[in-house]
């Protein structure tokens, strides 16, 4: 009996690590949903006298569970650490907020003083933050030193409700006595953007007392690293920083290069991925050559830094003893750049302190690049700073489109309203436009290569019924000679307005006014009166059409009442399915100029929305609209730069194609973590070191994921995707999936049951050229009470050699299935496939549309 009593005791040893008053379930997998489940746990925690230290990491607890262990910590007043991160793995965010209740209120009432509170990896958002409020303001964490919180998803709100705590804290213990100092201050992961880091740099100025921070990847931009850098002036004993991943632009990095002169203790600064940029990156070489005695490691990679800003950088460490690495990686040096860096750090005798440059993005294009920061759409001064950035790249595409288009040339009175017809008038016009052909051609001959007319871009024919025979023009035009300015440009939208919409109304005046780049203002006119109608390919209306126009307000015949014509579709617009509404008195209302020209551009392709933006600055901020951007293909392009990535970021776009692209796993993540609106992801071809970047909580809820000849890409890896170590089926990030291309992969069943059990949407999925996909691999998608069989309407198993014409019998048992394509599957019959469309003819119609394509009609 004793020997049993010991056996049990070791056992339980072995399972739970005692150490140093820590009692320790690390890593366990336990699934703790009740008091039940917890009663060896409690019953541990009570018998462990001078209990310090609790670790809970790599388990799932419930709130009766949580209740259950904080009862067996009321008395333990010696309590000091906190080791709870990745303990709420699959529960819902609503049952975290109580399980931390019941865990702090035990240790107030117990009287513990904290050391050590760790809650990273749990994702519990602004709600979790909520749960830790009352006791982050108690006086059991007046003694707090470290304060761990990454990956938890606060958000700004969560980042604010945390300032505020650690702020009264600080009020409190001060008056108490004992002021709050807290030394490490971990919040890496957690979007809390310019809000939520300048709350907290209240909080970090307010206590002083930092040594180290760790904040990386929280999307914040140059004013919220502004503030940080304000605060960190005031934590003099601060050792390390690391902001990694965040956008200081120059503004930014200049402002911690000038915190940076306070903090002689430094040892560790990592501004990795921050895109600091030159004027950045000289600013904070400045400071390092100026002081920093203590520093051993610097990290200004992927900063967008050229070679010449990196040379002083590099030279600024010359008499650091101290330093054990510099990172430049991913800049723009270029072959040369990195050189000479090399060189120089060997000429110091810091060769081996130097990190690769294997990632170097080549020398920079411009070296000039205003900021480009995503998070200032709305202010003024940041768009103009954008247009100007993005101006010489559309200049150059728009000088290519404008040699495609038509040129024209006219003259337009911006003060002009509606008109009487007068034949002397149009005789005149005629003149006018002999003269201004003459004109045209004198010019052509020494102007239009250096000086290219603005193109011409037509959206005609509109498609709606009461609309018909109307179009509009929109013409990108020089301005008259007698009040233009060199190099501008005069964006201007025309509309002819059918014979049947000028019977319901369309003789009403409407009026738009229109900022032009040289200050003068273009108008819609939009009655059928006073129309200028010529556009590309089409003369001025001379005097019949204009009589024909007046007789059909009096309707005395029926050829009268004909509309006129339609002019040709433009060779590089499609026609426009306006409707009447999208430009009918739009202009009178609040913004709604900028909705009829967003209406306008959503006809245009990508190389005329670049033709659009370089017109003015208006008509930059509104070619920009995300309603124009929710698709961005940038497949098979070159590898992407800093720049592109942060303008696709800028952008918001649902549908992101980077197919064969070759890109870095930090960029993929990158996009990931900031287009929390993407719902269509294709990364076709793709290498699984890249793709490893989808595992992460940040992942958005997407609805296509196209992962087709991706290499590296097996059964492994799919698991990992879908359902990341520790995390369970109901909390899958993929879990939304309708489209899903896995074509060329290395699979196997064990991927199919995966999707049948975590991918409860999944309608349309491709296995096409999956070679180890057997009739027993399909049965597991038509197995009965499973998602799959319901759902499946589109299945593509083409090229699959090892199916039979056994697959087809499984393949009936699927109701909703509109599409199968067994193209190229050599074990398949026709014969059979005949049989299979016979069998299902009294459900639904089939036909074979192709060889073995098979197709329900509807």
């Amino acid at each position: 009996m004793a020997t049993d009593i010991v056996e049990q005791l070791a056992d339980s040893l072995a399972k739970t690590g005692v150490k140093d008053g820590e009692l320790s379930y690390k890593g366990q997998g336990r699934k703790l949903d009740d008091a039940q489940s917890v009663e060896d746990m409690v019953k541990e925690i009570q018998d462990f006298e001078g209990l310090q230290a609790l670790r809970l990491e790599g388990n799932t607890l419930g709130v009766a569970a949580a209740q259950a262990i904080a009862k067996a910590l009321e008395t333990k007043s010696d309590f000091k650490r906190c080791y709870w991160s990745d303990m709420f793995t699959g529960r819902l965010r609503s049952e975290i907020p109580p399980a931390l209740n019941s865990l702090g209120d035990a240790l107030m009432l117990a009287g513990a003083r904290l050391t050590v509170l760790d809650l990273s990896d749990n994702a519990f958002g602004p709600d979790g933050v909520k749960g830790i409020e009352n006791l982050l303001k108690s006086s059991t964490c007046y003694t707090l030193q470290e304060l761990r919180l990454n990956n938890c998803g606060m958000g700004i709100g969560g980042g604010k409700i945390l300032a505020a705590s650690l702020m009264q804290c600080h009020q409190k213990s001060t008056a108490d006595g004992s002021p709050l100092s807290l030394k490490v201050f971990v919040a890496g992961r957690n979007r809390l953007e310019n809000d939520g880091a300048t709350a907290l740099a209240q909080a970090f100025q307010i206590m002083g007392s930092l040594e180290e921070v760790h904040m990386p990847q929280n999307g914040i931009n140059h004013p919220g690293v502004t503030a940080l850098a304000s605060a960190m002036q005031h934590n003099l004993g601060l050792r390390i920083l690391n902001l990694n991943d965040n956008t200081f632009t120059e503004r930014g990095a200049i402002a911690m290069a000038q915190a940076l002169k306070h903090l002689r203790s430094i040892q560790v600064i990592n501004f990795g991925d921050c895109l600091v940029r030159p004027e950045g990156a000289k600013a904070i070489a400045e400071t390092v050559s100026d002081g920093l005695p203590m520093l051993k490691e610097l990290n200004l990679s992927y900063g967008e830094i050229t070679a010449d800003a990196a040379l002083a950088v590099v030279q600024a460490l010359k008499n650091k003893d101290q330093l054990e690495k510099l990172d430049l990686n991913g800049n723009c040096l270029g072959e040369d750049g990195c050189r000479l860096l090399k060189d120089t750090m060997e000429e110091m005798n810091m060769s081996e302190r130097l990190a690769p440059l294997s990632d170097d993005e080549g020398e920079s294009d411009d070296e000039d690049e205003e900021d480009n920061d995503e998070d200032d759409d709305d202010d003024d001064d940041e768009d103009e700073e954008d247009y100007d950035e993005e101006q010489c790249d559309s200049e150059r595409e728009r000088e290519r489109l404008h040699r495609r288009h038509w040129r024209r040339r006219t003259d337009y009175d911006d003060d002009s309203e509606e008109q009487e017809y007068d034949p002397e008038e149009e005789e005149r016009d005629a003149i006018d436009d002999e003269e201004m052909k003459n004109e045209e051609e004198t010019e052509e001959e020494g102007r239009w290569d250096s000086d290219p007319e603005p193109p011409v871009l037509l959206v005609s024919d509109l498609n709606d019924e009461l609309l018909s025979g109307s179009y509009l023009t929109v013409t990108l035009q020089h301005p008259h000679k007698a009040t233009s300015q060199s190099g501008s440009i005069v964006p201007k939208l025309e509309a002819a307005v059918g014979l049947r919409m000028a019977a319901l109304g369309g003789s009403q005046h409407s009026f738009i006014q229109r900022k032009a780049a040289h200050s003068k203002a273009s108008r819609l006119r939009d009655n059928a009166d006073g129309l200028n109608l010529r556009g590309p390919g089409r003369p001025r209306v001379q005097g019949s059409q204009v009589d024909r126009r007046k007789e059909s307000h009096s309707a005395s015949s029926s050829e009268e009442d004909e509309a006129a014509p339609p002019p040709a579709f433009s060779s590089i617009t499609p026609p426009s399915s306006l409707s009447l509404q999208s430009f009918k008195d739009v202009g009178s209302e609040r913004g709604g100029e900028k909705e009829l020209w967003v209406s306008v551009f959503r006809y245009l392709n990508r190389a005329e929305l670049l033709a659009c933006m370089s017109v003015c600055k208006a008509w930059y901020k509104w070619t920009c609209d995300k309603r124009l951007w929710s698709h961005i293909d940038v497949s098979r392009c070159s590898p992407l730069s800093n720049q592109a990535l942060a303008g696709i970021v800028k952008r918001q776009p649902v549908s992101l194609d980077l197919s064969w692209t070759p890109l870095a796993r930090r960029q993929l993540n990158c996009l990931i973590t900031r287009l929390s609106g993407l719902r269509e992801l294709r990364v076709t071809g793709l290498p699984w070191s890249c793709l490893s970047a989808l595992v992460s909580p940040t992942l958005p809820q997407l609805r296509l994921l196209d992962l087709r000849w991706c290499e590296g890409f097996s059964d492994p890896q799919i698991k990992e995707l879908i359902l990341p170590p520790g995390l369970e089926s109901t909390r899958s990030r993929l879990r939304n999936i309708v489209t899903l291309h896995l074509s060329g992969l290395d699979l196997s069943e064990s991927t199919l049951r995966l999707l049948q059990r975590h991918m409860p949407q999944l309608e349309k999925l491709d296995l096409a050229h999956c070679k180890n996909i057997t009739d027993s691999s399909v049965a597991l998608l038509a197995a009965a009470g499973t998602h799959t069989r319901n759902n499946i309407t589109e299945l593509t198993l083409a090229g699959c050699s090892g199916l039979t014409d056994g697959v087809l019998s499984y393949l009936k048992r699927l109701p909703s299935l509109t599409l199968l394509d067994i193209r190229g599957c050599k074990g398949i019959s026709r014969r059979a496939c005949d049989a299979f469309i016979s069998d299902l003819s009294h459900i639904a119609l089939y036909c074979m549309m192709e060889e073995k394509l098979i197709q329900r009609l509807d």
